[in-house]
């Protein structure tokens, strides 16, 4: 399991698929719906490491189901 500080700055789809540990379409979903933060480069998502803590720390709310954005297929 890779630890959050050790995450680099900036990430891949790979990256967060491999430390969230959720299926390549889960993640795509959530940059597409932008759930997660990310900036896209041509077909190519970027995300970075802020935007991955702000998300994290939306999903740990109380009041807040940690499947936003996957039900329904997303």
């Amino acid at each position: 399991m890779i630890n959050f500080r050790d995450l680099p700055d900036v990430m891949t789809p790979r990256d967060l698929q491999t430390f969230l540990p959720i299926g390549r379409d889960a993640v795509y979903a959530l940059l597409a719906s932008g759930d997660i933060r990310s900036v896209r480069a041509g077909q190519k998502y970027v995300v970075t490491k802020d935007s991955l803590a702000e998300w994290l720390k939306m999903e740990t709310q109380p009041d807040r189901s940690p499947t936003k954005g996957l039900e329904n297929g997303r």
